[in-house]
């Protein structure tokens, strides 16, 4: 880590995040009911402390999460310790009442052991499932024996995306392409914007033939923060 980034860290340190949110939320309300107001320098500096802000809680929360991930996986370490002590227990218990005691039941003041009866059943081999749906579809039973297949719901929504995408491509490229005929050359700013336009007038109709079980969401422009 370069010197740079170490005093970025430390002033991140000594931020009060809880402050700076209401300053800034008390800047933005001036801002909506004063109409003209011009950002300032504060504003910006508001703006570049809440960025610092933002990165250190980011790396804070990744540290939070390792951390995290260690003490589970020592509670599950702990936990499994404790299910390996149980059947130890219940070996042996197993092992005096079956054996020792005859299978006869053993009342104590603590409570009954009992060795109860279970009835038989068939357990299908480890490796043989392959095996299985091959008899099952020769006799023709196999659909019987299939689980419903999950919906792969981003596949689904991707596949209706493409094709409009790709009727969007395909327009604007007769228009451009009528465009180029007419004044010999077109920019590329140009290409973008004929896409766009096209996207526009395609887009009613689109959301108009979706099926019951989609909702569109709208396009929306989404904050991104790259520290330097």
């Amino acid at each position: 880590m370069t010197k740079i980034y170490e005093a970025f860290e430390e002033e991140a340190k000594g931020l009060n995040i809880t402050e700076l949110m209401g300053d800034m939320s008390s800047m933005l309300d001036s801002y909506n009911q004063e109409k003209g107001y011009t950002p300032t320098v504060h504003d910006e500096l508001r703006v570049r402390n809440l960025m610092l802000a933002y990165k250190y809680t980011e790396k804070e929360m990744d540290r939070l999460t390792l951390l995290k991930a260690a003490v589970m996986a020592d509670w599950d370490k702990r936990i499994q310790a404790k299910k390996k002590d149980m059947e130890g227990i219940k070996g042996l218990v197993d092992n005096y009442i079956r054996n020792v005691n005859q299978g006869k039941k053993l009342s104590l003041d603590v409570g009954t052991v009992t060795m109860k009866k279970q009835g038989h059943k068939v357990k299908l081999k480890g490796d043989a499932e392959a095996q299985a749906r091959e008899f099952l579809n020769h006799h023709k039973l196999l659909e019987s024996y299939l689980k419903p297949a999950p919906l792969d719901v981003t596949l689904l929504q991707n596949a209706y995306m493409h094709q409009f995408n790709q009727q969007v491509e395909q327009e604007a490229a007769k228009r451009i392409e009528k465009e180029k005929e007419e004044k010999g050359k077109i920019t590329k700013k140009r290409e973008k914007e004929i896409a766009l336009a096209v996207e526009e007038e395609m887009k009613p109709g689109f959301i108009e033939s979706l099926p019951d079980f989609f909702d569109y969401i709208p396009e929306e422009q989404k904050l991104s923060i790259t520290m330097k």
